[in-house]
């Protein structure tokens, strides 16, 4: 399992370097979210592997929110940034929090991998649905 793991995080920091045109032995800058973040996790481990794999050493820059990460790319602050592909194409065009300011200058090289998320509850919960869970009180705390 490690060596699957390994082995994708190699692949992903392949595909990120083969996108760019830095010269061997610079520094290159992944921005992220926050410590404990998803993103920030999957940024060190990228970084990590790309700094023993090849002549670059990728530093993760932590930031405060999906805006800055995005804008410190698009205003060459930060190399590269790892983020919601959807969240990604709004902000390109333009679209709900950045109709004000899209960010022209992203693009996307990888999609490193799908990331569907839900809302969990225990098998044994007689919640069943969203609606359900709204307004109910009894959490059997």
């Amino acid at each position: 399992m490690v060596s699957k793991i390994k082995g994708a995080l190699l692949g992903a920091a392949t595909l990120l370097l083969a996108t760019t045109n830095l010269s061997s032995a610079q520094t290159c800058a992944l921005s992220t979210l926050n410590q404990g973040s998803v993103f920030h996790t999957a940024g060190t481990a990228i970084a990590k592997v790309t700094c023993e794999a090849e002549d670059l050493n990728m530093v993760v820059q932590p930031d405060v929110g999906t805006l800055s990460t995005q804008m410190s790319v698009n205003n060459a602050l930060a190399d590269f940034v790892i983020e919601d592909v959807n969240d990604v194409v709004s902000a390109v065009q333009g679209l709900g929090e950045y109709n004000a300011m899209p960010l022209e200058n992203l693009g996307i090289v990888v999609n490193l991998r799908p990331l569907p998320i839900g809302l969990l509850v225990r098998n044994d919960s007689d919640i069943t649905d969203i609606a359900r869970h709204l307004g109910h009180g009894d959490r059997g705390a």
